[in-house]
């Protein structure tokens, strides 16, 4: 996944900033990351920049695969399931279109 530039508290629930930017459906600015599980969750915020739906369908499956390997499911299960959401409905709307 790359290096970490930034500081990291493994310690910390998710912030605040970040949790709001996935249910407005945006991305999420690295400068609110302030956890691991900050820097978990900004994965999904990646599907907000996703305009092709092979791509949205792809990354849907990457998302569920990566949810799976996640030792706290409770703490993040809202965000991925909103998230899932999101692309389903943008997929389904898409192919009404």
């Amino acid at each position: 996944m790359g290096e970490l530039n930034y500081k990291i508290d493994y310690d910390k629930e998710l912030s605040l900033q970040v949790r709001n930017a996935i249910f407005k459906h945006e991305s999420v600015d690295k400068i609110f990351v302030k956890s691991l599980n900050d820097h978990i969750v900004i994965h999904l915020g990646f599907v907000f920049d996703i305009n092709n739906d092979i791509i949205l369908k792809e990354y849907k499956n990457y998302l569920i695969q990566y949810y799976e390997r996640l030792n706290d499911k409770g703490l993040f299960r809202d965000l991925f399931d909103e998230v899932i959401k999101y692309i389903d409905e943008r997929i389904e709307n898409n192919e009404r279109n």
